[in-house]
């Protein structure tokens, strides 16, 4: 029995190695090795307390995994992981971190991991800072012609910077920019803060906690100052044989504030009637000024008028005395 099957052994062997390189080839023609990609966030294990990653190169890997067409259909993105270990990283210091790609338990075995770019990132551990700092409104475009801003309300009215000592530091103030352009009337939602340098640049690298802020801001029309002449309104006639001799107001100009374009066709305010009519000596009335109804004062809203009154005719002068 022995001697039969040496017969030939060197047939027999080769036939065996064909037949499994023809099992081979229609494996890898009905299953064909077959190749994914996947990205990753890299994940930072051992971070020491109170320390913050900074200046990280690359936040996220692209993993290449290798595999039949039906395993690798099977594998979903959030079973590969990248992990960077930050055992031997020096803090304030840039080191270069190596990332290793894996596959979670359940993942088929048929399934490999080929490749990870890159292999290798750059980044700083550096100690974690916070420093409050107040909110600024700052809007982006300019109101209709003719209209300004008013105080804008911001709530709340400052926010954590969080970040690296570096990164933080950079910070010179924090912004909101609500979009005004064209609008009128009342401006109110939430906005994202922004963290600003002193060159007015986007500082990366912080948080901000919280990271929006409710603005109201009103946009109303212009107004200036003006001081208008005030002009006494008298009305009545003195008692007869009487006259009015001189009118006196005090003060004689008050300051209105209103629209620019109000304003500029305006240059004299009267006053409330001051009535005569019957008086043989001096009237002496406070009275309000007149209604403007889109100007109002800012200085006195009433003045003091004084009308003089004398006879109509002075009495002849007496002849002087002559001697005899």
């Amino acid at each position: 029995m022995l001697a039969r099957l040496r017969d030939n052994l060197s047939y027999k062997v080769l036939a065996l190695l064909c037949a499994c390189a023809l099992r081979w080839y229609v494996d890898a023609q009905q299953n064909p090795v077959k190749t994914r990609t996947v990205t990753p966030t890299v994940v930072t294990r051992n971070l020491p307390d109170g320390m913050l990653v900074t200046d990280q190169s690359a936040t996220t890997v692209t993993v290449t995994l290798e595999g039949s067409l039906e395993d690798l259909s099977r594998v979903p993105d959030s079973s590969v992981i990248a992990v960077a270990d930050l055992s031997n990283v020096h803090t304030g210091k840039q080191s270069s971190v190596p990332v290793e790609a894996k596959l979670t338990p359940g993942v088929s075995s048929a399934v490999t991991i080929s490749d990870t770019e890159p292999h290798m990132i750059m980044l700083t551990l550096q100690p974690k800072r916070k420093r409050r700092m107040g909110i600024r409104v700052d809007p982006s475009g300019a109101p209709p012609e003719g209209y300004v801003f008013r105080k804008p309300d911001v709530a709340p009215i400052e926010a954590t910077v969080i970040g690296g000592e570096d990164a933080v530091n950079r910070v010179s103030r924090l912004v909101v920019r609500p979009e005004v352009t064209g609008a009128s009337g009342m401006v109110e939602d939430d906005y994202q803060v922004r963290a600003l340098d002193d060159q007015g640049r986007v500082v990366d690298n912080v948080t901000l906690a919280p990271p929006t802020a409710h603005v109201r801001l009103g946009i109303v029309e212009a107004t200036a100052n003006k001081d208008l002449l005030v002009s006494p309104d008298v009305s009545g006639a003195p008692a007869p044989g009487f006259k009015i001799a001189d009118v006196q107001v005090n003060p004689t100009r008050v300051t209105f504030t209103g629209r620019v374009d109000t304003l500029a066709r305006v240059g004299v305010i009267a006053t409330a009637p001051i009535n005569i009519n019957g008086a043989s000596q001096d009237v002496v009335q406070t009275v309000p000024l007149a209604s403007l109804r889109t100007l109002s004062p800012v200085s006195a809203a009433q003045v003091t008028v004084t009308v003089h009154i004398v006879p109509a005719f002075s009495p002849p002068a007496a002849a002087p005395l002559t001697q005899p």
